[in-house]
């Protein structure tokens, strides 16, 4: 018999990724997944309300984050980040679907990476920053889904009006080089540790 792959690999419906949640590696998992206070339950109340185009969409997203990480890593030592990423996606998916229909997986995958460690009533805004285009230009820079994922605190970056400003960006991050990003974002955190804006 072959070996499963990856945790989420046998789950074909929501309510077998509900089930799933009960097994006891997933749902330590989860406890552990640092995922935003009240965001589980919004996530939850998502899903049981997803119609059928929707219901499909997330449960092949499911399958590309499981197996997309899975790849990444080698193991599933990404279980809690896979886990917060795809309850994410679930409040996407019935909060804000029109507005991230046409996102490719890859470009969604990284909005819900984003998007998965705040409250979901900043979903809204996340996505008109990490729209289609800002996405492509931080997929382009590198391959790594990790570098990628890292990539995108830099459009939030002192931006005080980000619509005035999103052409500048998007020739900032293809002008540059990763390494110049990842010193902008090291400088960055350097700078809110001074501050007091971040604390250990």
């Amino acid at each position: 018999m072959r070996k499963k792959q990856t945790f989420l690999e046998d789950v074909n419906s929501i309510e077998e990724f509900k089930l799933k949640l009960h097994d006891d590696f997933v749902n330590e998992q989860l406890m552990k997944s640092m995922i935003y206070e009240g965001n589980l339950e919004v996530a939850f109340s998502e899903m049981n309300n997803l119609d059928k185009e929707k219901e499909k969409k997330f449960i092949d997203f499911m399958h590309y984050v499981d197996k997309t990480l899975y790849n990444y890593s080698g193991n599933d030592k990404d279980a809690k980040r896979k886990l917060r990423i795809i309850l994410s996606s679930a409040i996407y998916l019935g909060r804000l679907y029109d507005k991230i229909k046409n996102y490719t997986f890859r470009q969604f995958l990284l909005l819900c990476c984003y998007s998965s460690m705040f409250s979901c009533e900043q979903f809204e805004y996340f996505e008109s920053v990490l729209d289609q285009n800002i996405l492509d230009c931080i997929i382009a820079k590198d391959s790594s889904f990790y570098i990628q994922s890292d990539l995108l605190e830099i459009p939030f970056m002192d931006i005080e009006d980000y619509e005035e400003n999103k052409e500048y960006i998007i020739r900032h991050i293809n002008t540059s080089t990763v390494k110049e990003l990842y010193d902008e974002i090291f400088n960055m955190i350097c700078m809110a540790f001074e501050k007091g804006e971040i604390v250990l």
